[in-house]
């Protein structure tokens, strides 16, 4: 059987799989904000064809990472909200940078969110201090073939307090090298920026105060870089089906449970 068939197999069984009453169930008991199940599931079929690997992950993995995006009101995919992401048999969840950008904007002490990158020939300067010191100017006419310097983010407070964090390009590709596992499938190959500024992003929200989801979230996320296992499988609630009675041929009559067993020990006969 070619390796093409064996994928369309494997599509058409976890279709029905995610299509199912028991799955649609648990994705609608899950769901948050305006995300569906059906249409999660359907992203999810997407994805599949999108990332062939993930067809060699268990089934667990997959529909714990799916679930795991229904909880958090986030959709995977080239939206840059979240991903799936194939670890060899394992399917993990990771948060985009636009899906971190949400969660952190749900925290009602949270009154402005900004990450970007500063390109070589911008106007950058930084200090600590009462109060901090953080300035960007990006370069009036920017050269195609300027390289990231900096990626940086400020996190404002309703209180009026600013919290911010600064890492090097240096600092990045260092982390990109050691925590990016999944080759080509890895949204570090498709979107560096956006990366890079979740990357710091991650950094300052640890010192913010952030909504719980965020939290979530970026506790995953490292659990992933770091090549840990997330454990979130899920299992599906399969409705027992009782089978047909059988049939007395002659009379064609429905034969009770008790005719022709032998009676259990201590039953009279």
């Amino acid at each position: 059987m070619s390796q093409l068939v064996v994928q369309d197999d494997k599509h058409k069984q976890l279709s029905g799989l995610l299509l199912s009453d028991g799955m649609q169930r648990q994705l609608k008991l899950a769901c948050t904000r305006s995300v569906t199940p059906e249409r999660l599931a359907r992203i999810m079929l997407t994805e599949l064809r999108r990332t062939p690997k993930l067809m060699n992950c268990t089934q667990e993995s997959l529909l714990g990472a799916l679930m795991q995006c229904a909880q958090l009101g986030l959709e995977p995919g080239p939206l840059g909200l979240a991903y799936i992401i194939p670890y060899g048999k394992e399917a993990q969840f990771q948060v985009g940078y636009k899906g971190l950008l949400n969660l952190v904007w749900r925290s009602e002490l949270i009154s402005s969110v900004q990450s970007e990158v500063v390109y070589a020939g911008d106007h950058f300067e930084y200090a600590n201090g009462i109060p901090p010191l953080l300035r960007h100017v990006p370069a009036e006419t920017r050269d195609s073939a300027a390289k990231p310097t900096h990626a940086y983010c400020v996190i404002g407070t309703t209180s009026g307090g600013w919290i911010f964090r600064v890492m090097t390009f240096e600092e990045i590709e260092k982390l990109r090298k050691k925590h990016s596992q999944a080759g080509s499938s890895s949204p570090w190959t498709t979107a560096w920026d956006e990366m890079a500024c979740k990357t710091v992003m991650k950094r300052t929200s640890k010192r913010a105060p952030v909504s719980a989801e965020a939290q979530q979230a970026i506790s995953l996320d490292d659990m992933s870089d770091v090549g840990l296992a997330q454990n979130l499988g899920t299992t599906i609630e399969v409705e027992k089906v009782e089978p047909p009675p059988e049939v007395d041929p002659n009379t064609g009559e429905p034969i009770p449970d008790h005719v022709g067993r032998e009676p259990e020990q201590g039953q009279l006969g």
